[in-house]
């Protein structure tokens, strides 16, 4: 068994030629009347410089089309590789006329310029995919390569990543350097690259929100651990993960909100390696949690009015800096609770749980009534009042599991907050639910993982509940409720209980991740067993190595 994990599942692609000049038209929207099902074609004998052209340094690119055309966001569509030279694109007549206006072209260079949907028809919207190619030396470079993109988590492919060749490997992601050669991954997550001419590369993925052709700090982000050297006409390159930005080197506030009547939620921008120190400036609360990835903040207030001012100050890696809030609550606030019962019910697994909108101030279980019966009983005998709470704002009552019915009363003032008292009885009933309507799941791995946890998945890919492995053959997962479940592995290596990224410039993978596609089903009163196979994918892996294809693009 191998499961120390590649960095990478190398796959090793042949990709042919994906565009050429003439490129692919695409139907656009149909409004009505005469509808032109052709994207606008470029024609070949007027373009300026001509294509394939050698020892040139064109001060204008001329593209005239059989159409008028108009732009389709420039900025994003209009691609040069290498990046050494910006282009300012206009509209002339039913020409393209592209002026460098940023940079210079270098001396025995290929250069390709990619029109991918930049151009389209004035009238019906229909586009293109182009390319136009030209060398400022002797030859025109002809090599080719192509990369895949998986999300490092789901393991599925990546569609409008930027993917970019640099002559040296990124130090950090604030240094600003453009990539050699650049492209963009397909709905496949395929990025491929052409007119390539010898050298080493250094190959790095990101998700360019702002579109700008540089690795930013919250980006996505992936490389390959080695440097590519293409000297054949078509270069393989392993898939490459797609991940997190690793723990922040600057805080920065993602969200900031007051939630009536008094709680205080603060969201980051990404997952804290060390956790910041506070200092609350207006109003002192009554506790504060970290959330279980570490980037959102809870914090809980005592009494608060309808309108006021929240700050504090936190200090992270060396920086101070202050966050604050104002609020006003425009409808009236009053006590509120809930409860974690489902429709009546107990579920089997769970324990009573009452949860208020604000910090719980005190609980006066003098006057508490909580009551229970089995089925053949006629009346409710009392019970023992035995209650912690398990958050500032949620407190559980405990009692025999194995009763079918039982009944609560809680009289005025029983569970008080901090701005409102309880104003009036809260009384509910509830059954039980029985060891009867839930079923027992037995999973068997065909070999010992490494150390991680299994996480069960619902029907809606929801995580319901982690599993610790540690050197175990099966794992046993009592009283489920019936339903279809689905699992996935995650091989923690820092034995922090969750997926944990990695860092691109410390040459850290994020965490593999196993994902088993087949649902199993849970019944009532069922033993369920089911295999989870690791050695499937360990033999997929190897076909892969030994030769495989990825599917050419179609233009």
């Amino acid at each position: 068994m191998r499961l120390d994990r590649h960095a990478y599942y190398p796959i090793i692609a042949t990709i042919a030629l994906l565009f050429t000049f003439f490129g692919c038209g695409e139907v656009g929207l149909i409004t009505g009347g005469p509808i032109d099902n052709a994207a606008p074609k470029p024609i070949e004998d007027k373009v300026y410089p001509p294509m394939a052209s050698k020892n040139i340094k064109p001060s204008k690119i001329i593209i005239p089309f059989d159409e008028f055309i108009t732009l389709n966001k420039p900025a994003e569509n209009i691609r040069v590789v290498p990046t050494d030279v910006r282009l300012e694109p206009k509209i002339k007549g039913k020409s393209l006329v592209l002026t460098p206006i940023r940079g210079e072209w270098k001396d025995s260079t290929t250069y390709a310029i990619y029109l991918k949907r930049a151009v389209k028809d004035i009238t019906e919207g229909n586009d293109s995919i182009m390319i136009y190619v030209f060398a400022t030396g002797d030859i025109l470079d002809s090599l080719e390569a192509a990369v895949k993109v998986v999300d490092a988590f789901d393991n599925k492919p990546v569609k409008n990543v930027t993917v970019g060749l640099y002559e040296a490997p990124l130090i950090d992601d604030t240094s600003r350097v453009l990539p050699r050669y650049i492209s963009v991954t397909d709905d496949s997550g395929i990025a491929t690259f052409q007119y390539l001419k010898e050298g080493k590369f250094y190959v790095y993925a990101f998700d360019d929100l702002n579109k700008n052709n540089f690795m930013d700090s919250r980006e996505r982000r992936g490389t390959l651990r080695a440097a590519i050297s293409p000297d054949t006409a078509v270069t393989i390159i392993p898939e490459l993960r797609l991940m997190p930005a690793g723990p922040p080197m600057q805080l920065k506030v993602r969200s900031n909100e007051v939630l009536p009547p008094a709680t205080w939620c603060i969201g980051f921008n990404g997952q804290l390696d060390t956790l910041p120190e506070i200092d609350f400036i207006s109003h002192d609360p009554i506790a504060y949690e970290w959330t279980e990835r570490r980037d959102s903040l809870t914090i809980f207030y005592g009494k608060l009015g309808r309108s006021d001012r929240l700050r504090l100050a936190y200090t992270y890696k060396g920086k101070t800096d202050t966050i604050q809030k104002k609020f006003m609550f425009r409808e009236a606030l009053k006590y509120d609770y809930q409860t974690n019962l489902d429709k009546g019910v107990l579920l089997f697994r769970d324990t009573l749980t009452i949860q208020l909108n604000e910090a719980i101030a005190a609980i006066d279980d003098k006057n508490i009534i909580l009551q229970g019966k089995n089925e053949k009983d006629t009346i409710f005998s009392d019970l023992p009042i035995v209650y912690d709470l398990v958050s500032p704002i949620a407190v559980q009552f405990h009692h025999d599991r194995k009763l079918d019915s039982i009944a609560v009363i809680l009289p005025p003032g029983s569970i008080n907050g901090h701005n409102f008292n309880q104003p009036d009885t809260i009384a509910f009933k509830y059954v039980m639910q029985q060891a009867n309507k839930v079923g027992n799941l037995e999973i068997e791995f065909d070999t010992v993982p490494e150390y991680g946890y299994l996480e069960l998945l619902n029907a809606q890919g929801k995580s319901m509940e982690k599993f610790i492995v540690d050197g175990d053959a099966v794992l046993h997962i009592p009283h489920l409720q019936p339903g279809e479940y689905k699992f996935r592995y995650v091989f923690d290596t820092n034995r922090d209980g969750m997926w944990t990224t990695g860092d691109i410039f410390k040459g850290l993978e994020a965490e593999m991740v196993r994902w088993f596609k087949d649902a199993t089903k849970v019944r009532a009163n069922w033993d369920v067993k089911v295999t989870l196979s690791f050695k499937e994918e360990e033999e997929a892996e190897e076909e892969v190595e030994e030769g495989g294809k990825l599917p050419a693009r179609q233009g």
